[in-house]
């Protein structure tokens, strides 16, 4: 074989090998691509399988919550019903929560006579000045409602002070803050600040209480510190209450309300003469409050009397006098 020849087939052959290995790199590029887009394809249809499931999820907690707690009365009554309580549970649990604010009684409508006064300030000497004092008001004022001296001091003035002397409380500030856990007020203005529809309306409010610190508690006044002083008139009696839910603002408020008064021990007064009672301790302090308004409405008839036959002089003058003028 000639050289020439040698060289040509030397020459096919590196062709032929050159050729072969650009299409194995070819394929090798080829398989990779495909390689590559499989990964792709398999990852891309996982992270989608991932979102779906994900969704999925959420609209089911969604529908599941919806479905348990709706409202928060609804949740309120599933959790109540999931967690069954004792009776003594159930009374604890609504001993504990607040009572819900009351209506106001006004006293009934009477004229504020002197007998009904002096009847008022009996009772306020004999089941209030024990305690709380009255600074603006001197015993010797009591004169005005009718009251002797005599009276004033065995009925009204338990501590035998001077006629001059304030009303003031026969136990002292210091003791009674001790036993009480504050100091009582002074009632000489808490009519005109409170109102007679308040005072008429605490006073007749009082129930046991064996929780509170002085075996009673009131339903206008939760927690108060004054003890029941007019148990004996009204009687021993237990309030009852019943759980009242509220839904404010989606939220669930709940309070005791307050259904009935149960008499335990009777009084010695009736219902009726009790109210009446109160209502004449209730006058007598708005009498302290403005010891001047019983001579205030005596004396305001004559007042607008002197007005009317004033204004018909003035008139008759005054027309005598244009009478003369024409």
């Amino acid at each position: 074989m000639s050289i020439q020849g040698r060289y040509d087939n030397h020459s096919n052959e590196h062709v032929v090998l050159d050729s072969t290995s650009s299409d194995a790199e070819a394929s090798d590029t080829a398989r990779s691509s495909n390689d590559l887009w499989q990964a792709f394809a398999a990852s891309a249809g996982n992270a989608a399988l991932r979102i779906v499931l994900t969704v999925a999820f959420a609209l089911l907690v969604i529908i599941v919550m919806g479905q348990v707690s709706g409202t928060p009365a609804q949740a309120a009554e599933v959790a109540a019903v999931a967690t069954p309580v004792t009776a003594q549970d159930e009374a604890a649990e609504l001993a504990s929560l607040p009572i819900t604010p009351i209506a106001m009684s006004h006293p009934p409508a009477q004229a504020a006579d002197l007998a009904s006064l002096r009847r008022g300030a009996t009772m306020f000497a004999t089941y209030c000045l024990a305690c709380h004092a009255a600074s603006r008001v001197r015993f010797g004022q009591l004169r005005e409602l009718g009251f002797s001296n005599a009276d004033i001091a065995t009925t009204l003035n338990p501590s035998s002070a001077s006629l001059t002397d304030a009303m003031h409380a026969a136990m002292p500030a210091a003791t009674a803050e001790k036993a009480f856990g504050r100091a009582p007020p002074d009632l000489s203005l808490t009519e005109r600040e409170k109102g007679a529809a308040w005072l008429y309306t605490y006073l007749r409010s009082f129930y046991m209480d064996p929780t509170a610190r002085m075996g009673a508690n009131n339903l206008l006044v939760p927690g108060v510190a004054m003890p029941n002083v007019l148990a004996g008139l009204q009687g021993a009696r237990n309030a009852v209450f019943v759980r009242d839910t509220q839904n404010a603002s989606d939220t669930v408020q709940q309070t005791r309300k307050f259904v009935k008064f149960e008499l335990l021990a009777p009084g010695s007064l009736s219902d009726a003469a009790y109210n009446q009672a109160i209502a004449e301790l209730v006058a007598y302090m708005a009498w302290m409050a403005d010891p001047h308004s019983v001579e205030r409405r005596h004396l305001g008839p004559w007042v607008v009397g002197f007005l009317v036959l004033f204004s018909l002089c003035a008139w008759g003058l005054v027309r005598s006098y244009w009478r003369g003028t024409r």
